[in-house]
């Protein structure tokens, strides 16, 4: 990786300990990195996914920026996998990588 996509990678790991805390209520002790998902040769729009270790529900519950309408669901893989598949998770690029993630593990 270069110095640059290093830069890039911690920048993106400290945004997604701030969208974890804003969006879930949760506090991460590390984010380990997962995947990047690079969207082609023209388009510049990647995604950074990152795996939440060691975390803890924060007292205040999640903090969402004005605009923001978000409910914390918890899953099970199975029904993570079902959402991925029947569309729930609407963002495919994300579809597709929790669905690597969890089909790994078993």
């Amino acid at each position: 990786m270069t110095q640059t996509g290093e830069k890039l990678q911690v920048a993106a790991a400290s945004a997604a300990q701030r969208e974890l805390r804003e969006e879930a209520g949760l506090d991460a002790a590390s984010m380990l990195f997962l995947h990047r998902s690079v969207c082609g040769a023209t388009v510049d729009w990647d995604l950074y996914y990152f795996v939440a270790e060691d975390w803890r529900e924060l007292a205040d519950g999640p903090e969402p920026e004005v605009g923001e309408d978000i409910t914390v669901t918890w899953l099970s893989p199975a029904e993570t996998i079902e959402a991925c598949l029947d569309g729930t998770v609407s963002e495919e690029r994300s579809a597709l990588v929790l669905l690597r993630l969890l089909m790994d593990g078993r």
